[in-house]
């Protein structure tokens, strides 16, 4: 990877109805590492019910192809949460229910 910083940054805010579920979504988009480590570093963390990620890349084009990927992976999630979490209006924990948008 070059010395210098990188021309290129994007930073990515993505707002969960409770922050179990942007931590949720942060593990499991943290096990995926970046193909081209050398040209593109993410970084990714919860703030509350808010999952961040920030990129920083060398090359324009790999920098498009990575958040178009990682975007498809978090709708991914977000769709297996609104599926599957059983957290929601019909029992579970009271944490609350995810109202995604399709």
């Amino acid at each position: 990877m070059p010395d210098d910083l990188p021309p290129y940054q994007l930073s990515l805010s993505i707002p969960y109805p409770t922050p179990r579920h942007a931590e949720i979504v942060r593990q499991v988009l943290s096990v995926d590492k970046e193909h081209s480590q050398d040209m593109i570093k993410r970084r990714l963390w919860s703030e509350g019910n808010v999952l961040v990620a920030e990129f920083d890349a060398w090359d324009v084009k790999k920098l498009r192809t990575t958040v178009g990927f990682f975007a498809e992976l978090a709708a991914l999630a977000t769709e297996t949460i609104v599926e599957f979490d059983g957290q929601g209006e019909e029992g579970g924990d009271g944490v609350g229910d995810v109202a995604m948008k399709r």
